[in-house]
């Protein structure tokens, strides 16, 4: 075998300084801060949060004066380009609403919203303001994905007919470690909620839109609301993928290896390709073996070309890959799924989606 370095990034583009608001300094803000920290054309003027010493806190470590304990009031102290939403699902709508009223472009954690109408809302409250609501979906810019996505047809690996995810940790059993979100454990809707969207989006990125899917829920834990496993078949015209999620398994491998948030497997017609859980992507055809190999922190790396590119799209007027209007359709495979589970069915993907509003 051979092994390759290599960074995987878009290339950056000149750029106008942004100014934003963060709101939401839990868990996932810190990756984002530290995200917005290597991007020089964006500028953090202030951040929000509910319990405004956890803004403090974050402001303290990125060196941010401003904090506030509701968006509103930092949206009138302010001038600011964009809005950055780090906050749970329940809370985007109002957020977004708050958002695009001061005029801002806004980028917005996963998952969403908790309904697809909330998500048609979301999109039509943007339109109206002529200003771009983004996802911040950074898996599909995870390096061996694009490094995947540029190995399918017309590349080396040819057209896939097979592709497998699994993904495991030990989260709800023997008892339940949300340390860092415990409202996850009274979500009634839970692994494809918060993790399989990821896997959902990442799929249409790869292999485009879905026909079909076909998906069983799991709750081994008593201690949680929703599902912490479930299996997802996922139909397209030619190719079959499976989607194998748990939080209640021990994983096979060491955690201290783990750096990918799955192990995948793609099979195509000129070769395989097999992501491992530190990272590494093997492709394999009748002539060669090669192991592609992503640098030091690929995760960090994800969330700066994600970031990025909304900077990017914000001042071109280019529309996102991961627009609001686009990630409804990510969504609508995540509520497709417990459609699905509910009703022991195949969820027919756009000719079922009525039935979800």
């Amino acid at each position: 075998m051979s092994t390759r370095t290599t960074a995987g990034h878009p290339a950056a583009i000149s750029l106008s300084p942004l100014r934003g608001i963060l709101v939401g300094c839990g868990y996932i803000a810190t990756q984002q801060l530290d995200a917005w920290s290597q991007i020089d054309e964006v500028e953090i003027v202030a951040l929000v949060d509910v319990d405004e010493a956890k803004a403090r806190f974050q402001a303290d470590r990125c060196g941010i004066s401003a904090t506030y304990s509701d968006l509103s009031s930092a949206l009138e102290k302010h001038n600011v380009d964009f809005v950055d939403i780090a906050t749970p699902p329940p809370t985007h709508l109002d957020l977004v609403r708050i958002s695009v009223e001061a005029g801002a472009h806004v980028l917005c954690q996963k998952p969403l919203a908790p309904s697809l109408g909330e998500i048609d809302e979301m999109v039509d409250i943007a339109d109206d303001a002529g200003v771009q609501l983004v996802v911040n979906e950074n898996m599909r810019f995870q390096p061996w994905f694009l490094r995947m996505k540029e190995l399918i047809e017309p590349g080396p690996i040819g057209r896939p007919f097979y592709v497998h995810w699994s993904s495991r940790a030990r989260l709800t059993m023997p008892a339940v470690r949300f340390d860092d979100q415990p409202y996850f454990a009274t979500m009634p809707r839970l692994a494809i909620y918060e993790l399989g969207v990821h896997f959902f989006d990442t799929m249409r990125f790869l292999f485009g839109e879905p026909l079909a899917l076909s998906a069983a829920l799991g709750r081994a834990s008593s201690d949680i609301a929703g599902e912490d496993h479930a299996a997802v078949l996922v139909s397209y015209d030619d190719l079959i993928a499976i989607m194998d999620i748990s939080w209640a398994s021990i994983p096979t491998y060491s955690l201290t290896d783990a750096v990918s948030w799955a192990v995948a497997t793609v099979e195509g017609e000129g070769g395989t390709m097999h992501l491992s859980i530190d990272g590494r992507l093997r492709v394999i055809t009748d002539d060669s073996d090669e192991v592609f190999e992503f640098g030091s922190d690929p995760i960090g790396d994800s969330f700066i070309d994600m970031q990025r590119r909304f900077v990017q799209c914000v001042s071109s007027g280019v529309d996102c890959e991961t627009s609001a209007r686009e990630y409804a359709k990510t969504m609508e495979l995540v509520f497709g799924s417990y459609a699905s589970a509910a009703d022991q069915q195949v969820y027919r993907v756009g000719e079922d989606r009525g039935g979800l509003l």
